[in-house]
């Protein structure tokens, strides 16, 4: 894949970018139907789905569930949680979807008013919807 360099004026460069994102979320969305969901899930694990499923629901339900919340319901360590994502993003690609579980390591401040990573998941929630819904089908 090619990359092309546009200059952008600073005056335009937020509908610019607001612009672009539109236009890639709308390219995302348009990959993931119930089809999509469903071979993606059928290439995946039972730990993985489980992973999957948690992420989904938080995602549904209009929040983000962060590295150490998916680590403490799964019982599993934080890198365990990281290698998921990673395997089932892989299995998503290796099916020619995209990356399905996304990953936000932006700083946010905290209760005590000290900023730190939020390393956040999630999925949009249109596919998140779809999830739930192939996984209560099967």
């Amino acid at each position: 894949m090619s990359y092309v360099m546009v200059p952008v004026p600073a005056e335009f460069q937020r509908e610019f970018s607001e612009e672009v994102m539109r236009l890639l979320l709308s390219d995302f969305m348009r990959s993931w139907n119930a089809e999509a969901i469903g071979d993606v899930l059928d290439g995946l694990d039972e730990v993985q789905q489980r992973f999957l499923v948690l992420v989904a629901r938080a995602s549904a339900g209009g929040s983000d569930i962060t590295l150490a919340e998916v680590a403490r319901v799964a019982a599993v360590t934080e890198t365990d949680v990281l290698r998921l994502r990673r395997e089932v993003n892989r299995i998503s690609q290796e099916r020619s979807h995209p990356e399905l579980v996304m990953f936000d390591p932006r700083p946010a401040p905290g209760p005590d008013g000290i900023t730190a990573p939020r390393n956040t998941f999630a999925i949009f929630p249109a596919a998140a919807e779809l999830v739930l819904g192939a996984v209560k089908t099967s």
